[in-house]
């Protein structure tokens, strides 16, 4: 699979979302926000996934 700087992922296994913020070789620098602190961790490309949101979101007008 390939992965860009920017992407969102998540670990195969779970886990919260994460951003790549750079690519050296097989592995993914990743950054993600918990409980307002900020973590930064590198993991091998082959336990990562892209995180895939629910699809687009349809906005309807309600009249009353």
């Amino acid at each position: 699979m390939d992965f860009a700087v920017g992407d969102v992922v998540v670990l195969k296994s779970g886990g919260p979302r994460m951003t790549i913020a750079a690519l050296e070789d097989d592995e993914a620098v990743c950054v993600w926000v918990e409980k307002n602190r900020t973590f930064r961790e590198r993991f091998e490309l082959v336990i990562l996934k892209k995180y895939a949101a629910g699809g687009p979101i349809s906005v309807r007008t309600i009249r009353g």
